[in-house]
């Protein structure tokens, strides 16, 4: 029997358009993010798979940790997430 174990991978606070496992993968799933706020006025996170862009957390979030379930597949290319100065994430999820 296989495992299908989950990976995951960490975007730093200030990073632009990180992508989850490698650049050319296609059809990853993301199951989670782990966002960190440590300065609230700069908490902003996006996400992006190279046909849509949504923001997961605005600005303004109160400081603490924030578990954001979301079961989603890419629908173009690799998933990239992009961060403010306030916020870090752990994404958790499979990239193909």
């Amino acid at each position: 029997m296989q495992q299908d174990f989950y990976e995951y991978e960490t975007v730093a606070a200030s990073v632009t358009d990180q992508v989850l496992g490698e650049t050319t993968a296609k059809g990853g799933r993301l199951h989670r993010l782990l966002c960190n706020v440590t300065t609230s006025a700069t908490s902003n996170v996006i996400l992006s798979d190279g046909s849509d862009t949504i923001t997961i957390m605005p600005n303004a979030r109160a400081l603490g940790t924030y578990l954001i379930e979301l079961n989603i597949a890419t629908a173009k290319g690799p998933f990239k997430i992009t961060t403010s100065a306030g916020v870090s994430v752990l994404a958790i999820g499979k990239w193909y």
